[in-house]
């Protein structure tokens, strides 16, 4: 064994850890390759598009506001298209073509100049693609993996997802250092070809349900009239709310309400990533034995019942220690919650349910600042709180629920 050999077999374990383990990426190797590649180019993209579109497309404030707002609405319902039709025609193919246009999306803004309704309608397609995308991508999971190991494949995805999105926004900014905006969007539209190569190659072509091509008539909409998934469905939507109240709320009512320095926000929020790529593989291996429903309602209440602390008190280092529990609730809450979503679908429809799964969060994303800013603003921090740990309540409530409304409806349908 050679000297450069034992430091790349230790790396390798290292990876191997982190992600969960041999088991964990058994058979999903090309899978988390691409979620890597395509997670390093969506972030990098959307991180700075703004920086971008101000500076170089001299696109006013309100273009921007309208650009995200359509990325909203588009948001909450593409992810479900992407995978009803994945189903329908084949993961493989739908994946590919959705990675490829991103590519070529993100090649055409740096040659647009400075024409803003031309540059921020390439970002919406480009969102479009990398959303329906990630919905496919996830579906991959539930067809790859049997139901035993999906909490910690995607536990596996959730930790690529996190390292890409490290790795994107400092590439960026290292790369402008050197070169300018176009030549920047020919790297991540090279980088975004390479995935969408790499799932050509590697990722089966056609996982549309284990060889079910074709959903018919009702089954195409089987999930938006199954009961069990519409309740694990408001689970998702009311822990996504929380999420944001972390993510989107927190940092501004940080600064202007608590005062904390406006530096302080970009360690504080170093903390979520920093620890689901050393823990997240670990906890979801010590954790597996325990019912989803434990897993989907302690997560939902460790995301939000801990603020209610910052009513009596919200010192840098308070925050701080909240922000831990919280991802620790987090890395309960989602593996655990995509792993019930797949598992409730029926064969031939993983695309549409991921999908829609998936749209959960867009709409989260899009509703949770605009309601959780208007209750600081109407009655201040500690009810928004109270609020936040209300929802989070909620969605235990009904993450619980969910699983166990699964498990009846399946034991009536094995003893018919």
């Amino acid at each position: 064994m050679s000297a450069v050999d034992v430091p790349a077999r230790r790396l390798a374990r290292l990876v191997l850890a982190v992600v969960g383990g041999r088991d964990a990426v058994e058979g999903l190797r090309a899978l988390l390759f691409v979620t890597l590649a395509s997670t390093v180019v969506t972030s990098a993209f959307y991180g700075y598009v703004g920086v971008w579109a101000v500076t170089r497309l001299h696109a006013s404030s309100g273009q921007i506001g309208v650009m995200y707002a359509v990325n909203a609405v588009i948001g909450s319902f593409i992810g479900y298209i992407g995978g009803a039709l994945s189903d329908r025609l084949g993961r493989g193919r739908i994946v590919v073509l959705c990675l490829g246009a991103q590519a070529v999306l993100i090649l055409c803004c740096g040659f647009v100049g400075a024409r803003p309704l031309v540059g921020l309608g390439l970002v919406v397609l480009a969102s479009t693609a990398a959303t329906a995308a990630w919905a496919i991508r996830n579906a991959f999971v539930g067809v790859l993996t049997p139901s035993d190991r999906r909490s910690q494949a995607f536990s596996s995805l959730r930790v690529c997802n996190n390292v890409g999105s490290v790795i994107g926004l400092p590439m960026v900014g290292l790369l402008l250092l050197v070169i300018d905006w176009p030549l920047v969007f020919v790297v991540l539209a090279v980088l975004g070809g390479v995935s969408a190569v790499v799932a050509h190659a590697a990722l089966p072509s056609d996982t549309s349900g284990s060889g079910v091509a074709h959903i018919r008539g009702a089954r195409r909409l089987a999930a938006l009239r199954d009961a069990p998934f519409l309740v694990l469905l408001v689970s998702s939507l009311l822990a996504f709310v929380v999420y944001v109240a972390f993510a989107s709320v927190l940092p501004i009512i940080a600064v202007s309400s608590y005062h904390f320095p406006a530096y302080a926000w970009g360690f504080l929020v170093a903390i979520n990533p920093v620890l689901v790529v050393a823990c997240q593989g670990t906890l979801t291996r010590l954790v597996h034995r325990a019912q989803a429903s434990t897993r989907i309602a302690a997560g939902a209440l460790l995301m939000g019942l801990p603020w209610l602390m910052l009513v009596i008190v919200h010192s840098v280092a308070v925050v701080a220690a909240l922000i831990v529990v919280f991802v620790v609730g987090e890395m309960l809450w989602s593996p655990a919650t995509q792993a019930a979503a797949s598992d409730f679908a029926p064969e031939g429809a993983q695309g549409a349910y991921l999908g829609a799964y998936g749209s959960s969060s867009s709409v989260g994303y899009a509703l949770g600042p605009l309601f959780c800013l208007g209750i600081a603003h109407a009655t201040g921090p500690g009810v928004m709180w109270g609020v936040v740990a209300a929802i989070s309540v909620a969605a235990a409530a009904a993450g619980w629920w969910a699983p166990r409304l699964f498990a009846a409806r399946s034991r009536l349908a094995g003893g018919s």
